[in-house]
């Protein structure tokens, strides 16, 4: 493996740490997720603040947490109640990766040589991205879904999946949400195609099309306004999908869904006339166009 792979390889193992962190957050807390964290949130603010960055949103405020105080808030802090079932109760990748990725993290930071048994081990930490795309993955964490890609069988779930759907809005009292998708299925006309699903304690649409690229600017920028409600946005080269945590408000939900189709159906107007970037150390946005596999159904 080359020093510039290794490298990305290191950064996308801690930043899907980041993301699972904020995924299990937002599920459960909302807006509030990183309030949640206590003296780890008044921690990030200080260090926002020495940063002067106060005046815009970061794209990632978990990106202020050293990998050694992340990896204490998922195997020390939230063990128990978010990340024991995720990582199969192994506590001992807490100290497999605070081994083997800040020397790599420091090495490569310093352009020092690589050496084959710094590659190797990274064996515990891929294992420890495999646990968690199993669990991302596994079917019980989709209780509902109505696939965008009629013919993608493999993610379909049952016959009466509009039936399910509908009753389970119902049961988180969003029942209102059916007819905002249904309106929202207007997207068609840009040729995107709707889907529409329940997971993991979010509601999530999915989008279809042959090539999503030239939607995905659009939407990094939509989602750098609405990243304090939006969870995770998931740009693939033919699927994209957005999520919304289900402990928002029907309201919250239904601006963010109506802002996200104006976008869409605007895509070439909605930056404003500010050049888009596409942040690849973000922990709520996903852009993918090479048809890897992004970790489970959500990032």
């Amino acid at each position: 493996m080359t020093p510039d792979r290794l490298y990305l390889s290191i950064g996308q193992i801690e930043i899907t740490l980041r993301r699972a962190l904020r995924f299990e957050l937002m599920g459960t807390y909302g807006r509030k997720w990183l309030v949640s964290l206590g003296d780890n949130f008044d921690l990030i603010q200080e260090r926002l603040r020495n940063e002067a960055l106060s005046s815009r949103r970061p794209i990632s405020e978990l990106s202020y947490l050293s990998l050694g105080e992340l990896v204490h808030i998922l195997f020390d802090q939230l063990w128990t109640a978010h990340f024991a079932k995720i990582f199969n109760q192994r506590r001992s990748f807490k100290s497999s990766l605070l081994r083997d990725l800040t020397p790599l993290r420091n090495k490569v930071a310093h352009f020092r040589e690589i050496s084959k048994q710094d590659v190797f081990n990274l064996a515990s930490a891929a294992e420890c991205i495999g646990l968690m795309s199993d669990y991302y993955s596994h079917p019980s964490r989709t209780s509902a879904y109505l696939p965008a890609d009629p013919y993608w069988i493999s993610d379909s779930i049952d016959s009466d999946g509009e039936q399910t759907l509908v009753k389970q809005l119902e049961e988180l009292n969003l029942a209102n949400l059916w007819d905002e998708y249904s309106a929202f299925e207007s997207i068609k006309t840009v040729g995107l195609r709707t889907g529409v699903g329940l997971y993991a304690k979010h509601f999530f649409l999915e989008l279809y099309s042959a090539d999503t690229s030239a939607f995905t600017p659009a939407l990094a920028h939509w989602y750098a306004n609405h990243n304090d409600t939006v969870t995770f946005v998931r740009c693939g080269k033919k699927i994209i999908r957005v999520f919304w945590t289900t402990s928002l408000t029907a309201v919250d939900l239904k601006k963010g869904i109506r802002s996200l189709l104006r976008t869409l159906l605007d895509k070439n107007l909605s930056n404003d006339g500010k050049p888009t970037f596409l942040p690849i150390f973000s922990d709520g946005l996903g852009v993918n166009m090479n048809n890897e596999k992004f970790i489970g159904v959500a990032f």
